[in-house]
């Protein structure tokens, strides 16, 4: 790169929980750049419209050369880019901004950053042939820009899925979203409640948190309802990463359910965010363990 200083950062609200900046900023010390990753804290619109466009316009004129974006911004974002990819407009969200000359470009990366990780616990399609169907079936909780990504890259990769939220609305949205996009995605949708197993007809081998619910700082939270059973025989994947291990794991552990939190998905992210914006594929292993020195630490001010 010809930026002598690389300035990079996250919108989002609330980003005071975010682990982006660990991740990055061990990054660049471990490639020997000059720069760093900072937090921008940017309320929903239209109460943080001046903020963002201040921001977009930082970037546009050269002073940021990249950002990650998350809740609640993964989508009104769009509408102030100049060009969207591929990816980030099948799914209808975007988490990475980079720049081609002085136009901003919105792209995803949380989409194939979710199935990599996610091979790391289920044998999954890396070149994205299509499965059987009714083979793969995964239960996303949640209809947000999260959803959207992972929900995409699932359907693509040939799984079948329902896709339960409070806000049945955007699930409908949603839905008509990948169907247009993927016109052979077996998809259903739901209401997230308190009947929600019996409106399950198979058992999913897949459940993914793809909300906020549990994150910190409201850790007793969890998006399954207390006194419904999960169904056996399946994986629960936590997009939350912070706490470490949120309710809906332990709900899961306590049945003897694997389970993982959105560490590793945050990880690989990240490291191809990084590559975009500087052309350097960062170390995973350093961003993981920059993470848990974090943790510890962390624990040691706790205890």
């Amino acid at each position: 790169m010809n930026q002598s200083y690389l300035s990079l950062g996250l919108i989002g609200y609330p980003v005071e929980h975010s682990y982006s900046a660990i991740l990055h900023n061990t990054a660049i010390k471990e490639l020997d750049l000059k720069g760093e990753y900072k937090l921008y804290s940017i309320k929903q619109l239209p109460e943080g419209e001046s903020e963002l466009l201040h921001i977009l316009k930082e970037m546009r004129i050269g002073k940021l050369a990249g950002l990650n974006v998350t809740i609640p911004h993964k989508r009104n974002v769009m509408a102030y880019l100049d060009e969207i990819t591929e990816i980030a407009e099948e799914i209808g969200a975007v988490n990475t901004i980079y720049c081609n000359g002085n136009r901003l470009i919105g792209d995803n990366t949380d989409a194939v950053g979710f199935l990599r990780d996610l091979n790391n616990y289920i044998r999954i399609d890396k070149t994205m042939e299509t499965y059987n169907y009714q083979e793969y079936y995964a239960l996303i909780i949640g209809a947000g820009g999260a959803a959207r990504a992972i929900s995409y890259i699932l359907a693509k990769a040939g799984w079948s899925m329902i896709i339960a939220a409070r806000r049945i609305e955007q699930a409908k949205m949603l839905k008509t979203h990948l169907c247009k996009t993927l016109p052979k995605s077996n998809i259903a949708i739901i209401q997230l409640n308190n009947s929600l197993i019996s409106e399950l007809k198979k058992t999913p081998s897949l459940i993914v948190n793809a909300t906020p619910v549990g994150m910190w700082p409201n850790i007793q939270q969890t998006p399954w309802p207390e006194e419904i059973m999960l169904p056996q025989n399946c994986f629960v994947y936590d997009l939350v990463y912070n706490p470490e291990e949120t309710k809906l794991m332990m709900q899961a552990s306590k049945q003897g359910i694997p389970n993982t939190n959105g560490i590793g998905m945050l990880i690989e992210q990240a490291a191809l965010s990084f590559k975009l914006w500087t052309g350097f594929d960062p170390s995973r292993i350093e961003m993981r363990k920059s993470i848990q020195e974090f943790l510890a630490r962390d624990n040691e001010i706790s205890i």
